[in-house]
């Protein structure tokens, strides 16, 4: 039966077509080297399709829960450079290196694990619900519901570069309360990042509304490359406290990550890497160098955000919450 499905979307067709008449992915094109074959079968219950995504935590495939008829994201726990696929069996060896050893990898591992119990406990509209989680071929599987929308870095594409003040509050501020709800069961860093974020369009009360959906929690972040070097994916949302290993982290951790995305959504351009500002000593452009008429109680909290030293830095989401808040409340200026 498996033949009659297109593994680039998932949608059942009606007969064999080499190239899917709804997406126009060609069905014959292979997967990746050690990647899962499409059509395999995880659990009994979830197909795999095409992988949609690679990253240092592993591969992202699209797939389909047969059982409920739903589109599903699966996770498959596989480190880039420290992993390899079995072609017999398909299970995945995970080693470590003399300086990444396996240990540390199981302790990565171990803590998607937990992120991702703790995540299937939270309902919430912002964050897209973990449906699965389990082991199989020697790996670990995550499988949340497909959220179907446009990611970050397309809508800033498709709004000209940047988005509207008022959009950015309205979408963004929403998602603070449901990160706070996170920070509240000890969990913190959680690699907020514009691959982790979609827009998402839906109709309330026969109205088109949108709002902004977290798909993901805390990607396995370390790869290593051929030359024989390991590198933290960095990434602009990242504090400094994330490129010392024995520093504290908290909730002011993701406050830095929201922050930088704001200012990102905001100017059009990535705020610089808060160890090069560290290192360089150098201050951040702010929204009048951009020529943009934002409100001060605006830049403010997004500058106490985006402070360098972690105990300069706004503390948690409701406290950025609440600035933010004030300055919807008392400046005429965000809400025009």
């Amino acid at each position: 039966m498996w033949e009659k499905i297109c593994y680039g979307c998932m949608e059942p067709l009606e007969v064999w077509q080499k190239v899917c008449p709804y997406c126009g992915f060609n069905n014959s094109y292979p997967q990746p080297p050690d990647a899962l074959s499409t059509g395999s079968i995880l659990k009994g219950k979830y197909l795999v399709g095409i992988v949609s995504d690679l990253n240092g935590f592993g591969y992202t495939y699209i797939g389909l829960d047969l059982a409920a008829r739903e589109k599903a994201v699966i996770r498959e726990f596989f480190p880039g450079g420290f992993s390899r696929r079995s072609p017999e069996t398909g299970k995945v060896v995970i080693y470590g290196h003399d300086d990444y050893p396996i240990e540390d990898l199981r302790k990565e591992r171990d803590r998607y694990i937990t992120m991702a119990k703790m995540q299937k406990e939270i309902i919430s509209p912002f964050i897209a619900p973990v449906k699965d989680c389990f082991f199989e071929n020697n790996t670990l599987y995550i499988v949340r519901n497909l959220v179907d929308g446009v990611s970050f870095r397309n809508e800033m594409q498709k709004s000209g570069g940047k988005l509207h003040l008022k959009r950015v509050l309205r979408l963004m501020m929403p998602l603070l309360p449901e990160i706070e709800k996170i920070h509240k069961k000890g969990v913190f860093d959680i690699r907020i990042r514009p691959g982790n974020l979609l827009f998402y369009e839906y109709n309330s009360r026969g109205m088109n509304s949108e709002k902004i959906v977290l798909t993901d929690l805390g990607f396995f972040h370390v790869y290593y490359d051929p030359d024989g070097d390991y590198f933290l994916r960095a990434s602009f949302t990242e504090p400094i406290e994330m490129f010392v290993s024995k520093a504290s982290r908290g909730p002011y951790t993701d406050v830095y990550s929201i922050c930088a995305l704001m200012y990102f959504a905001i100017t059009g351009e990535k705020p610089s890497f808060s160890v090069d500002r560290m290192i360089d000593g150098g201050e951040l452009k702010f929204f009048s160098s951009f020529g943009l008429n934002v409100p001060e109680a605006v830049e403010k909290a997004v500058r106490h955000g985006l402070e360098i030293k972690s105990a300069d830095r706004t503390r948690t989401m409701m406290e950025l919450y609440n600035e933010l808040s004030s300055a919807l409340k008392f400046d005429p200026a965000v809400n025009s």
